[in-house]
């Protein structure tokens, strides 16, 4: 068996952590598009951790119709990310954990610094690309993981995957995400990231619940 081996690249973008900013909608990074959407998943605190076990072990993918080739595994406690106040301000993340985790069905949780090459079709969109781990960040109620591109992408950006549970015992999933066209037909027909972002952010919705997937709200920058 051929393995490929992890090489230690930075990610194709500069707006690293930019899906943090709690004004990343109206003011995207320059040259960048933002987008969001949201889902109730359903409630309680079963739902709550079947969902977080998705976004942090390549599930939310797989399930999606994505390959995932694992091309490093990272180290728990790299590569933390930052979180903002309602004001803006940068503030620590609230927990981070340099124990190694796992799912309910014991696959390994990804860490900070893990990538993987990505390749599938979601409609009419090919997924093709390398992906790194560039933020994890676990609350008690809330779990976000954020994935970078480095590569081999239609598009380049980061996309921030984040489970919450409310106070209310409702469960909610959010896609932020900033993006920005580097193939020359994305480029020329700029409504095709648009399109292609709604494509894959409406799977990974029916992916972690198909029941809630249409009783959900987003907006894409222009």
């Amino acid at each position: 068996m051929r393995r490929e081996t992890f090489e230690d690249v930075h990610v194709d973008y500069g707006s690293v952590g930019a899906t943090a900013a709690p004004d990343m909608l109206q003011y995207p990074p320059r040259g960048f598009r933002s987008a969001e959407v949201e889902v109730r998943l359903g409630s309680g605190v079963e739902r709550f951790t079947q969902a977080v076990d998705s976004i942090m072990s390549w599930d939310l993918y797989r399930g999606s119709g994505i390959a995932v080739q694992v091309l490093s595994h990272g180290e728990p406690g790299a590569y933390t990310g930052v979180r903002f106040a309602e004001d803006g301000t940068p503030i620590a993340p609230a927990t981070l954990s340099a124990e190694e985790r796992f799912t309910s069905d014991g696959i390994p949780y990804v860490s900070s610094g893990a990538s993987a090459r990505l390749s599938g079709r979601v409609g009419l969109y090919r997924v093709t690309s390398r992906v790194r781990v560039v933020s994890v960040v676990e609350d008690e109620r809330r779990v976000s993981v954020t994935f970078g591109t480095l590569g081999g992408c239609v598009v380049s950006g980061e996309d921030a995957y984040i489970v919450e549970l409310g106070d209310d015992d409702s469960v909610h999933f959010r896609q932020r995400s900033v993006f920005r066209a580097r193939a020359l037909h994305y480029r020329v027909l700029r409504w095709l990231a648009r399109r292609r972002w709604t494509a894959l952010s409406t799977r990974f919705a029916r992916t972690l619940s198909p029941l809630w997937a249409a009783r959900s709200r987003g907006q894409v920058s222009e």
